[in-house]
């Protein structure tokens, strides 16, 4: 409810309100408000208020206030007002205001304010 983009797909439940864009694979329970990125694989449950951009695969809760944060099997990455935040070798690479993305076979990518991107092999897309 109240968002540009939701994409939900084997998901049991999905909540959203006043974001921007919502993906959700394989997941249990998706709770978003007032952010404009939320992506989850694999996650039971996942809590994001007030943030720019939640990446978690993998994990069983992520709660977070923070600008960008990409959790891969229960190792945590937290970068906050950057460009361009990449977790290389994994199944998540997210940017932010980047001119140019490139990458091949990892199964979520998540983009906003990019001027081009080029994929190939994803299982899941998002780019506002």
């Amino acid at each position: 409810t109240g968002s540009d983009m939701l994409v939900a797909a084997g998901s049991d439940v999905l909540v959203a309100a006043g974001i921007d864009v919502l993906v959700a694979v394989g997941s249990d329970v998706l709770v978003a408000a007032g952010i404009d990125v939320l992506v989850a694989t694999g996650s039971d449950v996942m809590v994001a208020t007030g943030s720019d951009v939640l990446v978690a695969t993998g994990s069983d809760m992520l709660v977070v206030g923070i600008d960008a944060l990409v959790a891969v099997g229960s190792d945590v990455l937290v970068a906050a007002g950057i460009d361009v935040l990449v977790a290389a070798g994994s199944d998540v690479l997210v940017a932010i205001g980047s001119d140019m993305l490139v990458a091949a076979g990892i199964d979520v990518l998540v983009a906003t304010g990019s001027d081009m991107m080029v994929v190939a092999a994803f299982d899941v897309l998002v780019a506002a």
